[in-house]
């Protein structure tokens, strides 16, 4: 299954064994296979493998003179598994014996078998094929004891009915009777350009999946690094869409299989292209396997030139030593710290967030705490590692705060300690408290936060801190936390002398919350005076607001700064609104004369001169200042 944008369609050809049909080249999704953490196989950690199509060519082009020969060079190139083709549709290859698989597992070596499977269809020589027949294949080869089995199954299970309920029927069914055996599917790289290919229902009985990355081949790669890039793509995608649509079982960690063969005479793969795809696969932050491509394989033995076996030989491929370790606690008090009768979470996800971006993707690997709630993060690499927690409903992260991660720069076979986590069914209320200098009720661009600042919980809601009310201190950063169960409560700030509050407008939050929600609200305070009032039309002219007399909006008022009775553009105004209420906040502490503007028609009632004086020190507020018109003829 390859995706040669050249068409090469061939059931169960690889290159090697490739034909043309109309001048396009298409080649087949032939057996290559992975691994899984079954009967001692570490599927996140699967080191170097190799394909057989056919033992006799691979013995010949490895210049070796008998099966045992072609084992032993295999071993000295570091392989930790092979995969040899045994079966095609309802045929059973004769080259996949049991003497095979004794002398691969003599020499420490793990052994796969595998299988071309078509549905019913044809099969590579056209030979007719049936579900039953090919399930009493995958039971001859399993009877010869290999290590597990992958499925080959090629471009036309995209047009097979029920495709992906069909492919599960098939892991099913090798995992009902070899559950202890691996069982690995070979598949495309690019899963976006085949959207009516199984991989939902092959991944799910799967232990792994070995995308074909033929980087050469393939015309939109064109390189190893490229290559790898896509695939991350392409999979992350796939594998979240899995999530979504409730299929996660079917993420799987991701053996790729890269190129090992040229593609034609004029389009060589040299050594310095498998060197690379060690090195890319080996340093890929975000990768779209779980724990990272920590097993690769070639395609394949009978066509690697000395210079790829080099390569290969010369290639590291396995997990990363370093891990993270710690523990996930119930912070009962939601202090952030593990106090003395606090106890473990168990079950809690704790994963590496390759993208740090906050949000677990299913791709990121991760584990559950144990019973005593303590987690150990294995195969990490040596660099700068971000580590979370999944809260569940009606929880939150009270350690690190603010739902931070645990940020670790990790050494080469490093262990990290002690990466510890609080979760608390507390709610939070917290925010910042700022100096608006400008007082507008935003924290603008600038503007400084303010330390030491007590914020409260208003218990009795009286307006004033009493003993026994949970308070706290803004910290240097201006922020403030607070603690507490759910329910519904009034916050308040106690502002410096010489400030007042002007965020919220009322002084106060009138807040409701949850159980582990976390409620962020601001404290503005500012050194600038408030001024407010209102206008009314004082319809019979006595200088009081009757019942039933409008407000007049629209109205400017404004602080004659040169007390001249004009107003001025640089002089702190406001127009009265809807309800004709006005305030001013722009200036500060001192004494003023506050006009209202008449305009033609009307006459000023209160005061008759239209005109107030008001004395303030810094963030001092007066109300009421109200003035009166009434219309003449």
């Amino acid at each position: 299954m390859r995706e040669f944008f050249c068409a090469r369609q061939l059931a169960g050809m690889r290159p090697g064994d490739m034909t043309c049909a109309g001048g396009l080249m298409m080649e087949s999704l032939e057996g290559r296979v992975l691994l899984a953490s079954v009967g001692g196989i570490d599927t996140n950690n699967m080191g170097k493998g190799d394909w057989i199509v056919s033992v006799s060519s691979a013995q010949a082009s490895t210049g070796t003179s008998s099966v045992q020969g072609l084992v032993d060079y295999l071993k000295a190139r570091g392989m930790k598994w092979v995969a040899v083709r045994a079966g095609d549709g309802n045929t059973l290859l004769s080259q996949f014996t049991a003497d095979l698989v004794t002398r691969v597992h003599a020499d420490g070596m793990k052994i796969f078998g595998y299988q071309q499977i078509y549905d019913g269809q044809s099969n590579s020589n056209g030979v007719a094929t049936s579900k039953s027949g090919e399930e009493s294949v995958i039971d001859k080869i399993m009877a010869v004891k290999p290590d597990g089995l992958i499925f080959d199954a090629e471009a036309q299970w995209e047009n097979v009915a029920s495709n992906n309920t069909t492919a599960e029927s098939y892991g099913k069914y090798f995992k009902d009777r070899y559950s202890t055996k691996l069982l690995g599917y070979e598949t495309f790289a690019y899963t976006s350009l085949h959207p009516k290919y199984p991989f939902e229902g092959f991944g799910k009985y799967a232990d792994v999946v070995m995308p074909q990355m033929f980087w050469n081949t393939i015309s939109i790669a064109g390189s190893p690094s490229q290559i790898l890039k896509d695939v991350d793509t392409n999979w992350k995608t796939t594998y979240n869409g899995f999530a979504t649509s409730g299929h996660s079982d079917s993420i799987k960690p991701i053996v790729p299989i890269g190129q090992g063969y040229n593609d034609s005479s004029s389009k060589t793969t040299p050594g310095s292209q498998v060197a690379e795809f060690f090195n890319d696969l080996r340093n890929d932050v975000d990768p779209a396997s779980p724990f990272g491509y920590n097993g690769v394989s070639f395609w394949n033995a009978q066509q690697h030139t000395a210079e790829v076996w080099l390569a290969i030989g010369n290639g590291v491929s396995g997990a990363a030593t370093g891990s993270i370790s710690g523990s996930v606690f119930n912070d009962a008090n939601g202090d952030g710290n593990l106090n003395v009768g606090e106890t473990g979470i168990s079950g809690q996800i704790v994963y590496n967030d390759t993208n740090d971006d906050g949000q677990r993707q299913l791709y990121e690997p991760f584990v559950k705490t144990d019973s005593a709630g303590k987690y150990t993060l294995p195969d990490m690499a040596a660099r700068t590692l971000h580590v979370r927690v999944v809260e569940p409903g009606g929880s939150r992260q009270s350690y690190p705060l603010s739902n931070l991660s645990q940020t670790v720069v990790l050494g080469a076979g490093q262990a990290a300690t002690g990466k510890n986590f609080g979760s608390t069914t507390l709610a939070l209320i917290n925010g910042t408290v700022f100096n608006d200098a400008d007082a507008n009720g935003n924290k603008s661009s600038g503007e400084q936060v303010l330390a030491g600042l007590t914020v409260y919980v208003d218990a009795n809601r009286n307006g004033v801190l009493d003993q026994g009310e949970t308070s706290t201190l803004s910290d240097s950063k201006g922020t403030y936390n607070l603690t507490v169960p759910a329910g519904s409560y009034e916050v308040r700030e106690i502002p410096l002398k010489g400030f007042r509050i002007t965020t919220p407008a009322s002084t106060a939050y009138d807040l409701s919350v949850g159980s582990g929600e976390t409620t962020i609200r601001f404290f503005g305070n500012t050194t600038r005076v408030l001024i407010s009032g209102s206008i009314f039309r004082d319809n019979n002219g006595n200088g009081t607001k009757d019942s039933g007399e409008a407000a007049l909006a629209g109205w400017r008022v404004w602080v004659d700064l040169d007390g001249d009775g004009i107003f001025d553009t640089n002089e702190p105004s406001a127009l009265t609104d809807a309800t004709g209420k006005y305030r001013i906040s722009s200036v500060s502490g001192g004494t003023y004369r506050i006009e209202a503007f008449i305009p033609s028609g009307w006459a000023a009632t209160l005061p008759g001169s239209a005109t107030r004086k008001v004395t303030l020190t810094d963030g001092g507020t007066t109300s009421n200042k109200n003035f009166g018109a009434v219309a003449i003829s």
